[in-house]
């Protein structure tokens, strides 16, 4: 199983450097970006590196430049929706970025959160449908299947590699169809391990090669050298609050109810609603919801995610933007699990 390390999206750290740095580092397997118009945390939550968490930049701009300043490291996003960008333009932008880096972007498509997408007047019913034309247009542009229209000129001198997040049966059923990879995010093995085996099997009933598509995984991280350190990340509301995107059950496994009511939308929510929201999320949640402990204890994580089926996981570390030295301590530990 490979490490996907993660690249900034906010002008506080730079983003181009985090792919640099991957580029270097022989051990990771990919470097991933968000895709995101709003940030994880509302305005006000504390972090000694982020100036306006919502001081979101576009990727697709700046995975076009550092895929000009590398040579290595496959670049990913994770994941874009066809809702805010049409699958024509996705398309082109994957190809285009892959040609200036001479190797396939990971194009990761999903089918949008309500966080990206409701407060600009984009949120639309049917969803999943949007997500399966897209899906079977795209394929289509890249010169995968002919039987879905045209191919885009670009696809003959370049390329992408199509990764969808899915989650419910539906989407999976998307992902066995068109996907060269299925990214999820924050499951638990057990749950990861059951939805690859359906997965493969809508493979198969498509009449496509399970292995061709590769099992990967997108995880929320605080990175530390032991245990102690990386829990006491837990209690940063910066941190704690990427536990508010878990759905209602994972709350009430707990005896406890989502703050927020099962939606989160962090670019409504004052500092103060936010910090008390963030208060009730149950420790157990966090834990469930953010990959913690010693560099032991996550890489036994990673051993379990590894033994259902995943062969490559972005560990999205959040403690990187807690404290000045958090980017450098970060990179120590991605590269000692990309080591492992």
């Amino acid at each position: 199983m490979t490490i996907g390390a993660p690249a900034s999206v906010l002008p506080d750290l730079d983003p181009i450097d985090d792919v640099v740095w991957a580029d270097s580092q022989p051990g990771i397997g990919g470097v991933w970006f968000i895709d995101h118009l709003l940030g994880w945390v509302p305005r006000g939550v504390d972090s000694e590196v982020v100036s306006d968490p919502h001081a979101v930049m576009d990727p697709f701009s700046l995975m076009a430049a550092a895929a000009r300043q590398t040579t290595r490291v496959p670049i990913g996003l994770a994941v874009t929706d066809p809702l805010r960008r049409s699958p024509a333009a996705l398309a082109q932008a994957a190809m285009t970025i892959g040609w200036l880096g001479g190797r396939p972007l990971l194009l990761g498509l999903g089918s949008g959160a309500n966080h990206n997408l409701q407060p600009f007047g984009l949120a639309r019913a049917h969803q999943i449908q949007y997500l399966t034309d897209a899906c079977a247009s795209i394929t289509a542009y890249i010169g995968r299947d002919s039987g879905s229209g045209p191919a885009l000129g670009i696809s003959s001198a370049a390329d992408a590699r199509l990764y969808v997040a899915a989650h419910g049966p539906r989407a999976i059923d998307v992902a066995a169809r068109y996907g060269d990879g299925w990214l999820p995010a924050s499951l638990a093995p057990k749950p990861f391990g059951s939805r690859l085996r359906l997965l493969r099997e809508r493979a198969e009933s498509h009449g496509r090669d399970p292995a061709s598509i590769r099992p990967a995984l997108l995880l929320w991280a605080a990175l530390a050298e032991t245990r102690e350190e990386s829990l006491a990340m837990l209690e940063r509301p910066f941190v704690r609050a990427v536990a508010l995107y878990s759905a209602a059950p994972a709350f009430e496994r707990y005896g406890a109810v989502h703050p927020t009511g099962g939606e989160y939308m962090p670019g409504d929510m004052s500092a103060a609603d936010a910090l008390a929201a963030i208060g009730r999320i149950p420790i157990e949640v966090a834990r469930d919801s953010i990959l913690s402990g010693s560099i032991d204890d996550v890489s036994e994580r990673l051993d379990a995610y590894e033994a259902v089926g995943c062969e490559h996981v972005i560990i999205y570390d959040i403690g990187r933007y807690l404290y000045p030295d958090g980017l450098s301590q970060s990179r120590a530990c991605l590269a000692a699990l990309a080591s492992r």
